[in-house]
């Protein structure tokens, strides 16, 4: 099932183009993500299935796919029943296997956790799942700071510690290229160059 065909998203994507705004959607089959690939959105939430022609599309446009793994573990961590967790766990290892045809064909990926159902604070689950299931430390960090910075663009701004840009930084207690979980474990957070927490 989709909510909405090609015409309806590319007319949406025109008109958000029209005020300077972006269109990102929420899609987790085909043919919704075909739909918004071919609309032109800026990334495609969840993306739990891709077609060989949406990943192709994905890639030569650059719309980032936005995996949101911590909610779908969330969700099955948390089911209401047993069975129901068993269901939720399948889609989880499904998505998983999905996002490394994705990785493979060259899908580019930005980081987002669709916090809310589960605690704010707790995002840096993400990196985890990501690295888990396929990417490489390295290659999530790019994913949520360059490809972040592409997606709100902000490139230019933020995604890199360089003159001009704002100087919001993060320190963690160990090296994320050799375990991406200490991301999980904030210790320093500077905002536009005040420091929030040390």
């Amino acid at each position: 099932p989709y909510q909405y065909t090609e015409a309806q998203l590319s007319a949406a994507v025109q008109e958000a183009a029209r005020v300077g705004k972006h269109v990102a959607v929420h899609a987790t089959g085909e043919p919704g993500t075909l739909y918004a690939a071919l609309a032109g959105v800026v990334t495609i939430d969840h993306g739990n299935q891709l077609s060989e022609e949406t990943m192709r599309l994905t890639r030569e446009k650059q719309i980032f796919v936005v995996p949101t793994f911590t909610i779908f573990e969330y969700f099955a961590d948390h089911a209401g029943s047993p069975g129901q967790s068993t269901r939720l766990h399948e889609e989880l290892n499904f998505h998983a296997t999905e996002f490394r045809k994705q990785l493979a064909a060259g899908v580019p990926m930005a980081v987002g956790s669709d916090v809310g159902p589960f605690p704010h604070g707790t995002q840096g689950r993400e990196f985890v799942l990501m690295v888990k299931y396929g990417m490489t430390p390295i290659a999530a960090l790019q994913a949520d700071l360059l490809n972040g910075a592409k997606v709100l663009g902000w490139s230019g701004q933020i995604g890199a510690l360089k003159p001009g840009y704002f100087a919001d930084i993060i320190a963690v207690p160990g090296d994320p290229l050799q375990d991406i979980s200490v991301l999980q474990k904030v210790a320093f957070v500077m905002k536009g160059g005040v420091v929030y927490r040390h």
